[in-house]
């Protein structure tokens, strides 16, 4: 997969998944779309994050809650 190397108003790089991931997720719903990739500095570097399968339950529950 070839990851882009900058933000653009489609694209948005978040270091962790927190408050700030979930209102981009939601602007990105409620206009013309867009991608947010968790795991990256704002200049493009990788730094990844850990994810299991409660970690991913956790997030889904987090955006439902959030998003009521």
């Amino acid at each position: 997969m070839l990851l882009p190397d900058s933000e653009n108003q489609y694209i948005e790089f978040k270091q962790s998944f927190n408050a700030a991931t979930i209102e981009t997720l939601v602007a990105f719903a409620n206009s013309k779309g867009g991608t947010v990739y968790v795991g990256m500095e704002d200049n493009g570097d990788v730094k990844g994050v850990l994810l299991g399968k409660e970690r991913i339950a956790q997030i889904v529950n987090e955006i439902k809650f959030k998003t009521k």
